[in-house]
């Protein structure tokens, strides 16, 4: 699996077009995961409802939400559209400063 995760991200590196990678859906989370750990890939999965990310999180075009869900899968926040831009811009330092976690 990680020749062909590698000939897709060369491919997605060096063209103007995005990749799409089918796999059956019991599949789908551990591929997006081991693409993320093993080639630091992001990429996003199509769920039948939404797009979700490797982080977990999800967009709902039609109502302007963004869905975030914790690592466990515990916990689910739903965000307004510019309620998300404004916490992700929050964790972006300002030039020349270095954030500490």
């Amino acid at each position: 699996m990680v020749h062909l995760a590698l000939a897709a991200k060369l491919m997605a590196l060096y063209g103007a077009k995005p990749i799409m990678i089918l796999v059956p859906k019991p599949l789908m989370t551990q591929w997006q995961d081991e693409l993320w750990n093993l080639l630091e890939m992001p990429l996003a999965r199509w769920n039948g409802r939404q797009w979700i990310d490797e982080q977990g999180v999800a967009y709902l075009p039609e109502e302007s939400k963004v869905i975030y869900e914790s690592k466990d899968g515990r916990r689910e926040k739903v965000f307004e559209a510019l309620e998300w831009l404004a916490a992700m811009g929050s964790h972006v330092p300002d030039k020349g400063e270095q954030m500490v976690r």
